[in-house]
C-alpha cells in the first residue's frame, strides 16, 4: 500500500516477460468493497443460508459437538443435493500428527421447509440430544483407529 492507495502489477507466471498493466485503486474503497461482499449473503438459496448460519453457531459453540468429543471440520450446502446439508467433524479430535488416532464423519442432514434460523436451531437441537458419532456417517480416518474406538472401517460410507 502507498498512502491511501493501493496498486497491484499483474504478472503472468508463465511468461514472465510479458508486461502487463499496474492497477491503481483507492484503499479505503477496496477494504469498503471487501466488506460489502463479505456480508452481502442475497445470492445464497435457502440451503446455503442454513450451512452457513449452522457454521457459525457449531464455531462460536464447539461444546455442542464437544460433549461428544467431536470437533467441527466443514459444513456445505451443494447445489447438485438440495434440500440437505453436510456436515462435518472428527472424532475424538483433529488430526495433528501423524500418530493421532481420528476418525472422520460426515452427517447428511435433510433439511425441513422453514425460516432458515429455525431450522438451524432444530439441527442443533439434534446435535445435542443424539450422538452424532453415527456408523453410517464414517468417511474417514484408518482401520487402525476405528478398531480402537469401536467402528467397524468395512462399513464406512
Amino acid at each position: 500500500m502507498n498512502g491511501d492507495h493501493s496498486r497491484i502489477a499483474i504478472r503472468n507466471p508463465d511468461r514472465p516477460s510479458l508486461d502487463l498493466l499496474t492497477v491503481h485503486f483507492d484503499a479505503a474503497q477496496y477494504d469498503a468493497e471487501i466488506a460489502r461482499a463479505e456480508n452481502d449473503h442475497s445470492w445464497e438459496w435457502p440451503d446455503r443460508t442454513v450451512a452457513r448460519l449452522l457454521r457459525t453457531r457449531l464455531r462460536e459453540q464447539p461444546d455442542l459437538l464437544g460433549r461428544w468429543d467431536c470437533h467441527l471440520g466443514w459444513v456445505a450446502a451443494r447445489p447438485d443435493d438440495q434440500g440437505r446439508v453436510h456436515v462435518s467433524y472428527f472424532y475424538p479430535k483433529r488430526p495433528v500428527g501423524l500418530e493421532d488416532l481420528w476418525l472422520q464423519f460426515v452427517a447428511v442432514i435433510e433439511l425441513p421447509a422453514g425460516d432458515p434460523e429455525i431450522v438451524v436451531d432444530e439441527i442443533v437441537r439434534q446435535i445435542t440430544e443424539t450422538d452424532p458419532r453415527e456408523q453410517q456417517w464414517l468417511t474417514g480416518g484408518s482401520v487402525e483407529a476405528a478398531q480402537q474406538l469401536g467402528f467397524d472401517w468395512s462399513l464406512r460410507h
